[in-house]
């Protein structure tokens, strides 16, 4: 465990961005086989087809989904607008942003 936390330190910013970048989109795929029951193929074709129609990076489709559904900012790389897109494409399937105006969104239960 210490050769790991050695390893993230002696990385530089570029390449703990490129982690923190795949750890996210990894996300966004999870959520989204969760969600549609899609193969990992499918979830991030998915991502690239929504970052494509809306001329947005998928890293920014894939951190807009993240937020979406967990409520966390990790990365910050996306605007109110990006957020609005996931909210568009997204926010249907996901309980704590479909409520209808008759009730209160419950948060997922475990």
């Amino acid at each position: 465990m210490h050769e790991r936390s050695l390893s993230r330190n002696r990385l530089g910013s570029g390449q703990r961005r490129a982690l923190e970048g795949r750890r996210v989109l990894d996300l966004a795929e999870g959520i989204l086989i969760g969600l549609r029951r899609y193969s990992a193929e499918a979830a991030f074709g998915e991502l690239v087809a929504v970052a494509h129609r809306h001329d947005i990076t998928v890293s920014a489709a894939a951190s807009a989904l993240v937020e979406l559904a967990t409520g966390v900012t990790d990365t910050g790389e996306f605007t109110p607008l990006v957020l609005a897109i996931a909210q568009h494409e997204w926010g249907s399937l996901l309980p704590a942003t479909a409520g209808s105006n008759d009730r209160e969104a419950q948060p997922l239960k475990r």
